[in-house]
């Protein structure tokens, strides 16, 4: 309690150094001339956890290839190709390039914006997926636009809906994409293939 009081009579806190990372100068927290051990150790947690939490954000995001193509895992050929306003299908003839990017409904899940189409996701509408325009304020286009990125390792993964657990991206005979339930291995595992 007398710590606690010190504290609120204008205690003064000292400089921290995590290993080095902020500054040179040696970590205290002082109220006067006393040394409150139990509030350093308590604020060195509170920053040990808040770095911890940064460095992972950046491993997941340095994880995240920036610029993809996403092939079919059965047929290395065979690309994701989109055009604006139009189903997006399976191409051997050209393939777009993707931005995976934090999910527009959460951090927890991924959206794809194809370069040079700023702001146009891919999303699934009535089980197909298009390239559309992301409006504002549409908590539906969002959903639609996020999918649950499932890494199979070696590059390979599978895209589920966010919004329809269970249902996943995966290529029809005809070449267009859809989302469904239970679907063929073959059909629905991608390959990302990295693009500078």
């Amino acid at each position: 309690m007398a710590e606690r009081r010190e504290a609120l009579n204008g205690g003064k806190i000292g400089c921290f150094d995590f290993h080095g990372l902020f500054s040179r100068r040696s970590c205290s927290l002082t109220f006067g001339n006393n040394i409150s051990p139990l509030s350093t150790t308590i604020m060195k947690t509170t920053i040990h956890t808040t770095i911890a939490l940064l460095a992972t954000a950046c491993l997941l995001a340095a994880a995240t290839p920036e610029l993809v193509e996403i092939v079919l895992e059965g047929n290395p050929q065979q690309a994701i190709a989109v055009q604006r306003n139009k189903a997006a299908e399976i191409s051997t003839k050209r393939a777009s390039k993707f931005k995976i990017v934090p999910g527009l409904t959460s951090s927890s899940l991924v959206s794809l914006e194809p370069l040079g189409a700023k702001g146009f996701f891919l999303r699934h509408q009535n089980s197909v997926l298009f390239l559309h325009e992301r409006p504002k304020q549409n908590g539906l286009f969002d959903a639609d636009a996020s999918f649950k990125m499932i890494d199979l390792g070696a590059d390979k993964v599978r895209f589920e809906a966010s919004n329809y657990p269970g249902m996943f991206v995966t290529a029809k005979e005809d070449g267009f994409l859809i989302t469904m339930s239970n679907p063929p291995v073959e059909k629905s595992t991608f390959v990302l293939r990295m693009q500078k």
